[in-house]
């Protein structure tokens, strides 16, 4: 696999154009695909050790080799070898505080920070253009801060940026220059592709054909093409993709127009055109064909005639007419209206048809539409009658017919997003709420929205049938209790063995085992408990009448390096066979033929997944050579081919042959580990609990305001002015509930981490909550003052629509929002908390009941 890094310089520093970094493989492979930059990731290691010279020279011959070949390099800095609390890594912990393996947290000794600076300014040099701290930091945000701030006054003079990489994946090399382009044009710090070796080609091309040049602008905004600007005057590049939502979904204002067979046909003229892999693109009949999809395109000449080759040319299977549908915010039958913007998102004026349907309401909308090219405008659609909904959903249909230009149509669900004025007891009963307009996710949840002079309110119905316990009363939360303490354990990994039962009861997939009965499959197996990375099976079998033993693995997520079985004889205390097992396709039968006292060990490779067994099955044997071979073939199909003697059915039933004994030994053998006494604990010892309650998750509901401030048309952005957490709190930490203010204006950004300022966060004293479990239902009601939410209020008391939506999370599946692929709506991290979660902007407009 092959990552490409897009990296854009914080810290007041220019970012040009679109230079390509890749994570460093070798110099002749760099140097063949025409990459300029690369990152090169490098252990802290501290300048007094006996280490650091041959690490130094090694790092100045390497550096320097890229110098020559005009590659520039971005230097992460990962921790290294440098001494850290325990001498070793520190995984979560288990409740008794015993480790559970993996890396965990490196992050170094604080007294090596004035070390840490000294190795930065060594290493802050050409061809060194930024560095960056990467790793697994797991530490406090304290001690983070720490780290970051020796980082940056170690670079202060040098002319070396600090930068921030973040890694996102990808798989189409087709893709590149499209990435290449948003990057440039949002700021995004790091992009990262992984993909076959085509993509060589497109790094060399997006260096070959961008390169430095600087970005300018987005042309034609508002359809497609996407069609990004870089350099200017004789030397200049356009980067052009069909349908960024392909390499992007959901990111983009400017989305849900249809494709069928799209291209775009340019006038040949004094420029060229190139794929995304940087071949030329040839005339045929004096045109030059793009295919409008995902694929990106270079376009290299003159930025005149660039410019003027794609406004002219001719776009074909395209449909000509975006729609995004805004809400009715005001009740059917007193003045609601739905708002249409309609962008013509081709190159060229259309005219046509406009029908407008929605729901069962009669509807007044312009019947004729003429745009310019990529012209956008708002069309007003009044209800004039017709039936109410009562569950506040039309089905809103439109069709604009433009003849040879193509038909388009919009269908989506809209509601009336009306805030009733009422008074609201908060009781976590919904007898109050009768008459309020319903806001509805989905099947399973409902949400509603009132006020008064003193409170806004908001209720949620949720469909639930797992009733959660709750979760911490954040105001108390005891931040310590999540680092490290004092003294933990560790397992003595290499000799660790200690399964755990992963019983999912039963199946319908081919590849889980028949149940013994006949009557059903089971997903069960035995894995290795998460502080080893190995279990084992101890079998005596006469040594008069050996066995063939047959150990099912079922597939599963299963690491590259797989998983070792091992045989020992346990009478003459030997190793006798090893065996790696790599691929489990549909399922391994591993097959051996036994006697005596053995042990089979099934042992992992990492902690990223599980050694597995899923059944053992017994049959007679003539002889004992050890193992036999791997079975493929059988997969859950085990009648007839297995167990004609005995059986173990993980999930169901045993049965052991009678002169055979099977028992499973648990060896865990512990040390003990005591933290530097003058060292502040700063490893978190398990994951910690926010309270957003979507990370890790737990029953509860988030609603957030938007007060004002237009969506650009792509890249994250700021969409949320005040979010509240509505929070059932667990009787381990006192019962009762809890309403946390995640953002209001001055609050610090980001989560709430132990130990982090969480400067404005905090409990909303004045606030009502209920939550209420009840059969298969949960509510949560609540009254939130207005002087919590002064932003809101002033909207309210002009009458002005707010901006408001809703999300509710589940302690065992998936969270849902209000405004999940709504028109109006788009991908946004920063709608709600926690930080980088996947969002949809909060972007649906609420009016207000009036007296």
């Amino acid at each position: 696999m092959y990552r490409l890094m897009l990296v854009v310089f914080l810290a007041g520093a220019e970012c040009a154009g679109a230079r390509v970094y890749v994570d460093e493989k070798p110099l002749a492979d760099l140097v063949r695909a025409g990459v300029g930059g690369v990152v090169k990731t490098v252990a802290y290691t501290p300048v007094a050790s006996e280490d650091y010279v041959a690490f130094k020279d090694a790092l100045d011959e390497s550096l320097q080799a890229l110098q020559e070949r005009g590659i520039e390099v971005v230097l992460e800095i990962v921790p290294g070898a440098a001494p850290q609390p325990l001498a070793m890594p520190r995984p979560y912990l288990n409740d008794k505080g015993v480790m559970l393996g993996g890396e965990g947290d490196r992050t170094w000794l604080p007294a090596l920070d004035g070390d840490f600076a000294a190795f930065v300014r060594a290493v802050a040099q050409a061809p060194v253009v930024a560095i960056a701290l990467g790793g697994d930091l797991q530490a406090d945000p304290l001690r983070v801060r720490a780290i970051e701030r020796h980082l940056a006054e170690a670079v202060e003079g040098t002319g070396v940026p600090v930068v921030r990489i973040e890694r996102r994946w990808v798989d189409d090399a087709a893709h590149v220059a499209g990435l290449a382009a948003l990057a440039a044009a949002t700021a995004d710090e790091v992009l990262v592709i992984v993909g076959d070796a085509a993509v060589d080609r497109a790094l060399g091309a997006v260096q070959r054909l961008v390169g430095d040049r600087a970005y300018g602008e987005l042309l034609f905004d508002g359809g497609v093409p996407w069609v990004f600007s870089f350099g200017e005057g004789a030397d200049a590049t356009l980067v052009v993709v069909g349908d960024l939502d392909r390499v992007v979904p959901g990111a983009l204002a400017l989305r849900g127009i249809e494709m069928e067979d799209a291209r775009l046909a340019l006038t040949a003229g004094p420029y060229a055109a190139y794929d995304a892999l940087g071949e030329e693109i040839a005339v045929v009949g004096g045109e030059i064909a793009l295919a409008l999809d995902g694929r990106g395109y270079f376009l290299r000449g003159a930025r005149d005639a660039l410019v003027a080759a794609v406004r002219d040319a001719r776009i074909a299977g395209v449909a000509p007419l975006q729609v995004v549908a805004r809400d009715m915010t005001g009740p059917v039958g007193q003045w609601s209206m739905l708002q249409l913007e309609l962008g013509n998102v081709l190159n060229r004026p259309v005219a046509g048809t406009l029908q407008v349907a929605l729901g069962e309401l009669e509807v007044e909308a312009p019947t004729r539409l003429a745009l310019a090219a990529h012209e956008r405008r708002v069309v007003e659609v009044k209800i004039v009658g017709g039936q109410v909904a009562t569950d506040n959903a039309y089905p809103l249909r439109v069709v604009f017919e433009a003849g040879a230009d193509g038909q388009a149509v919009h269908e989506e669900v809209m509601r009336v997003n009306w805030i009733a004025r009422r008074s609201i007891e908060v009781d976590g009963k919904l007898g109050d709420w009768r008459g309020v307009l319903p806001q509805a996710i989905g099947k399973g949840i409902t949400g509603f929205a009132a006020y008064d002079e003193e409170h806004f309110y908001f209720a949620a119905q949720v469909k639930d049938r797992t009733r959660g316990g709750g979760t911490l009363r954040f105001a108390k939360r005891d931040d310590d209790a999540f680092f490290y303490p004092a003294v933990s354990q560790q397992v003595d990994v290499k000799k660790g063995l200690f399964k755990v039962n992963r019983i999912n009861g039963a199946s319908y997939n081919p590849v889980h085992l028949w149940h013994p009965d006949g009557r059903g499959r089971v997903d069960g197996r035995w894995e290795n408990a998460p502080q080893v990375l190995a279990f084992a099976v101890d079998l005596t079998i006469p040594g008069n009448k050996p066995r063939q033993v047959a150990f099912y693995i079922p597939p599963g997520d299963f690491g590259a390096e797989g998983m070792d079985l091992e045989l020992y004889d346990r009478q003459r205390k030997v190793a006798v066979d090893r065996q790696r097992l790599a691929e489990l396709g549909r399922g391994v039968y591993a097959v051996y033929r036994l006697a005596g006292k053995v042990r089979i060990t099934f042992r992992a490779h990492g902690w990223g997944y599980r050694a597995r067994l899923g059944g053992i099955f017994f049959d007679p044997a003539d002889a004992a050579p050890g193992f036999v071979g791997f079975d493929r073939e059988t997969s859950g199909e085990w009648f007839d081919a297995y167990g004609s003697e005995g059986f173990y059915v993980v999930g169901a039933e045993r049965v052991d042959p009678p002169d055979v004994s099977l028992r499973v030994p648990k060896v865990v053998k512990k040390a003990k580990l005591r933290w530097p006494e003058d060292v502040r604990r700063f490893s978190y010892r398990r994951e910690p609990v926010l309270p957003s309650g979507d990370a890790p998750g737990f029953d509860n509901v988030q609603i957030a305001f938007n007060v004002g401030g237009d969506a650009p048309g792509w890249g994250e952005y700021d969409c949320t002015d005040y979010e509240f957490a509505l929070n059932k709190v667990a009787k381990t930490y006192g019962g009762g509930t809890e309403v946390w203010r995640l953002l209001a204006p001055g609050t610090a950004p980001g989560d709430f981490l132990p130990r982090s300022s969480g400067a404005g966060q905090g409990a909303v004293a004045d606030a009502e909550l209920a939550v209420v479990h009840k059969g298969k239902m949960r509510v949560a009601e609540v009254a939130i003052p207005w002087e919590e939410i002064p932003g809101v209020k002033a909207l309210m008391k002009a009458g002005e629509p707010v901006k408001f939506s809703f999300r509710v999370n589940y302690a065992r599946t998936g969270s849902r929002q209000l405004g999940t692929e709504r028109s109006a709506t788009r991908r946004n991290a920063a709608a709600f908390h926690a930080v980088g979660g996947a969002h949809w902007a909060n972007e649906l407009e609420f009016g207000w009941e009036r007296e």
